[in-house]
């Protein structure tokens, strides 16, 4: 069974999408087997990556 872990704790905007990104292609890259065993950790972890998500448009919204 492969983890997915979900932490965008980076200290830049394009490094944090970055990290997003590459969460995100994980969990995209999961078969369809792993996907159904794991639904609900897989909507934790997309939760977690929309939070992230906002975090990283507001940080760069106020360094604008």
């Amino acid at each position: 069974m492969q983890a997915v872990f979900v932490q965008a704790q980076c200290s830049s905007s394009p490094s944090k999408l970055k990290d997003i990104e590459e969460q995100i292609r994980k969990l995209h890259g999961k078969s369809a087997l792993l996907r159904l065993a794991d639904s609900v950790q897989d909507c934790e972890d997309v939760n977690g990556l929309l939070e992230d998500l906002q975090e990283a448009v507001n940080d760069y919204m106020v360094r604008s």
